[in-house]
């Protein structure tokens, strides 16, 4: 009965040794994955951000005619609390 025991014991810890690399292998694909995906992203913004700066012609900071048309409507303040 005791072997018996002892093999089910031993192949339990193989069990779990196999499940534990797997795990292990899964955590460090999804590390890499991640920081990969971060660093695309980082450089991604980076080359966008730099593609405005320079659609004005390199003004950076100021904002150009159609932006400050998105922001230009009839609202007046107040306006939402008359009643008819």
């Amino acid at each position: 009965m005791e072997k018996t025991t002892e093999k089910a014991e031993k192949k339990q810890a193989e069990i779990f040794d196999v499940w534990m690399k797997m795990q292990k292998e899964y955590m460090d694909t999804m590390t890499r994955s991640q920081k990969e995906l971060m660093d695309n992203w980082m450089e991604a913004s980076k080359k966008f951000q730099e593609s405005l700066s320079n659609f004005d012609g390199g003004q950076a900071g100021k904002p150009g005619k159609e932006m400050l048309n998105v922001f230009s409507t009839d609202y007046q303040p107040g306006h939402f609390l008359s009643f008819p």
